[in-house]
């Protein structure tokens, strides 16, 4: 699922796996208002 999310959201996340340790970078602050509105919009 993260491996998903960053793909889907490359400007906000970066995820690795390296021999089983993973890792879940966040590149830029996340505002939850932006986050709601991308997730609505894709849906329409």
């Amino acid at each position: 699922m993260l491996k998903n999310l960053s793909e889907k959201y490359p400007e906000y996340l970066s995820y690795a796996d390296h021999a089983g340790i993973r890792n879940l970078s966040i590149l830029k602050e996340l505002k939850p208002i932006e986050i709601l509105n991308n997730y609505y919009d894709a849906k329409n």
